[in-house]
Parts: C-alpha cells; sequence; structure tokens
C-alpha cells in the first residue's frame, strides 16, 4: 500500500512538472511574439471649397474660428445663434469644406431644443393668474400641453422624456442629474418649435411641472488635410511594409474608380476591405514609423502624386 502511494504521488509530480514545463513554454513563445496592431490607409481627396461657407464664417461672423485655426486647434466648437444656424444650414448645401490658409477644414452646425423646469423663485415673478389652471387657455395664461401635443415635436418630446428619467432617479435617489435637458433636432424641426413658441409661448406646464424652452445651435469645423504638410513619397521608401500598403491602395483606387465593386481580400500582412488597406505591422514598427515622419503622417502622405490618410491603430494595454 506505501509503495502504491508513493507511486502516485511521483506520477502526480511527474505530470505537475511536464504541465508546468508546457505552460512555462507556450508562455515563452507567446510573450516573445511581436505585439501587433494596423495602419489603415485610405486615399483622400482634395475636396471642393465652398467660398460663400468660408467668407460667412471667417470674414464676417465669426473671428473666434481664425483665432483657433491660428493657433493650430485641429478641432473648434462654438454656439452660435439659432439665426445664424438657419443661414450656415443653407450654406451648408453647396458644400461643408473651406480652405483657409492653404488647410482645408470640414465645417458642421447642429441644433437643439431643450426645456428647463423652471424653479419657484422664477415662478414668483410670473403673474399668479398665468400659473393657475383653467379649462379656457388664453394668452395672459401659461399653456398646458398634453402628451399628444408634445408628439407633435420630436426633440421638445425627447426633452421632456429626458426630464422624466432624471425625475424618476430623484425620486428614488434623492438627487437630480441636471436642470435642462436637450435633444438634437433638425432645421425643420427647430422652425416646427418656433412656431409652437409664437403660438403659445415658450412657457408652458406639462405633468404638473413648468417649463421653459430654448433653442441652441453650435458651430464646429474639424481639420482636413493640408497637401503642403503631406509626407512626401521618399521618406516611404524606408519603409518596406508602409510602401507596399501604399502600393496597394492605389491600385484599390484605380480599380475602384474604374468602376469596380468593393471586394475583401488578404495577402500576407496586407488586407483590402471596401476601398481601405489595413497593413499589419508589429507596434515597434509603427512607432518607430510615426517617430520618424512625424505627426503629419496621421493626416497625409504623398505617394505617386496622390494623397493617403494613415490611421494608427494599437492594441490596448
Amino acid at each position: 500500500m506505501g509503495k502504491m502511494r508513493r507511486w502516485v504521488i511521483a506520477l502526480i509530480a511527474l505530470i505537475t512538472a511536464v504541465a508546468i514545463i508546457y505552460l512555462g513554454t507556450f508562455a515563452l513563445i507567446y510573450l516573445s511574439q511581436p505585439i501587433e496592431g494596423y495602419i489603415n490607409i485610405k486615399h483622400l481627396s482634395i475636396p471642393k471649397e465652398n467660398s460663400e461657407l468660408e467668407k460667412a464664417i471667417t470674414h464676417i461672423t465669426y473671428p473666434e474660428i481664425m483665432e483657433a485655426i491660428n493657433s493650430g486647434e485641429k478641432y473648434f466648437s462654438m454656439d452660435i445663434t439659432i439665426e445664424d444656424y438657419k443661414k450656415i444650414s443653407a450654406l451648408l448645401r453647396k458644400g461643408r469644406y473651406v480652405e483657409i490658409n492653404g488647410s482645408y477644414y470640414k465645417i458642421s452646425s447642429s441644433a437643439f431644443v431643450g426645456v428647463k423646469e423652471i424653479n419657484e423663485s422664477f415662478k414668483s415673478s410670473i403673474p399668479q393668474q398665468m400659473l393657475q389652471q383653467t379649462p379656457q387657455q388664453t394668452p395672459q395664461r401659461i399653456p398646458k400641453l398634453n402628451e399628444t401635443e408634445l408628439k407633435k415635436y420630436r426633440p421638445l418630446n425627447l426633452s421632456i422624456y429626458y426630464w422624466q428619467l432624471d425625475n424618476e432617479v430623484e425620486r428614488t435617489r434623492g438627487y437630480r442629474e441636471n436642470d435642462a435637458y436637450t435633444a438634437a433636432a433638425t432645421l425643420e424641426e427647430i422652425k416646427a418649435v418656433e412656431e409652437l413658441i409664437n403660438a403659445k409661448g415658450e412657457i408652458f406646464r406639462f405633468d404638473n411641472a413648468t417649463f421653459q424652452i430654448f433653442l441652441k445651435a453650435r458651430l464646429r469645423y474639424e481639420f482636413y488635410l493640408n497637401p503642403n504638410e503631406c509626407v512626401p513619397a521618399e521618406k516611404v521608401e524606408e519603409f518596406p511594409l508602409l510602401e507596399k500598403g501604399l502600393k496597394e491602395a492605389e491600385k484599390e483606387f484605380k480599380r475602384l474608380e474604374a468602376g469596380g465593386a468593393n471586394e475583401t481580400r488578404k495577402e500576407g500582412k496586407i488586407s483590402v476591405e471596401i476601398g481601405e488597406v489595413r497593413v499589419k505591422m508589429s507596434v515597434k514598427d509603427m512607432d518607430r514609423i510615426f517617430t520618424e515622419l512625424g505627426s503629419h503622417v496621421r493626416s497625409c502622405v504623398k505617394y505617386n502624386g496622390s494623397l493617403y490618410s494613415l490611421t494608427f491603430a494599437k492594441p490596448m494595454g
């Protein structure tokens, strides 16, 4: 019996040792593999500039934008009036890109409908007869909107829905997240809410609470590219795998331009999907490319007379 026990113990020890050696070898092989990421390559076209839009936002109305551009900001946004939002929206139909100091920027705008629950101190400034609920609504009294009426104004209805959610949080947890609630709106929806305000005023009652409607809009730009700052082709030649990816991107662009259909294919470390080329390489090589070619490599690379954007994707951790 003692012999059998010793034999079992020896067998377990042997199995444990083999397992440790196996796991150690596996870990060593795994850890010795280089950590890899991707560089996505996409053809860039110089956009058609909208000179009317450029004039409107840089020379007439918004000096803040030029200040941001001159300070090198790649992204910038600011509040604008609803009337300016309407003008910008009309101009954006003719093109979203402007050219300023040799760089191209993409312009966009957005608008929001919001509500703010009126607190007791604000209510004290409203004549008492306006706060009274009566069957007959007159211009002197605050109108009460029901759910059916609110549904005619999607962003206003959505803002009230957000208020209801936060109101539930306050009831259950004892605190409130916000005091104003907004929802994105289209130009047509903004105009519809403006008509409601003109007809009934900006203050209304719902679910035993009193609200004030407000409209807000924002204007923003995003840097697109500066052809004069693109990394030249001769610098790319120092990185054979990247150059191979650019050749594939050039070939793919020409194929699509000739009417070819989108396709997915892979060869070695280079894959193509929906007109975009992905190059798989070690993070070490990616860092070297970024260091030696500079931050402009992310924006633009010149290759055989065409421009390409490079997006670096590294694994987390």
